[in-house]
């Protein structure tokens, strides 16, 4: 029951994650198509290393600040339109998330690939694979 919960706030957006940057809070929701379109110019720039060593993380993302904000302030716009408003927005959460400590960025950074990239990205493909099979045996009955 509680990954069908789990999947069902997935697809209706409900899913979401509250980010902790700069000593303000923001909320998240998983970004749609159109969002994720959005970051992947600046996340296609960031490279992590795959150590679990914290400190070189750190040292590394420290060279890719930049991006990283910039992807944290589209996660936070979300689905809005860039009018100049926005795109002012933008420039501002940029602008101040540049203060931020290296822990608060990263964990903000990881909140947010956390919903990109959900750690049951697996079990929702093979959930779907067999209610695909069980429909099309259905359809041949």
């Amino acid at each position: 029951m509680e990954l069908a919960e789990i999947i069902s706030d997935n697809i209706t957006g409900e899913d979401l994650r509250i980010i902790s940057i700069c000593g303000r809070f923001y909320r998240v929701k998983p970004p749609t198509p159109f969002v994720l379109g959005r970051m992947l110019k600046y996340l296609s720039r960031i490279n992590l290393p795959e150590s679990n060593d914290r400190m070189s993380l750190i040292a590394k993302s420290a060279e890719q600040y930049r991006y990283m904000d910039r992807v944290i302030a589209i996660a936070i716009l979300g689905d809005r339109m860039l009018t100049p408003w926005n795109r002012l927005r933008l420039w501002l959460y940029g602008r101040r998330f540049r203060k931020a400590s290296d822990g608060d960025r990263l964990m903000a950074f990881k909140d947010i690939l956390s919903i990109v990239i959900p750690d049951c990205f697996f079990v929702y493909a093979r959930l779907a694979m067999e209610l695909t099979n069980r429909v099309a045996r259905r359809s041949a009955d």
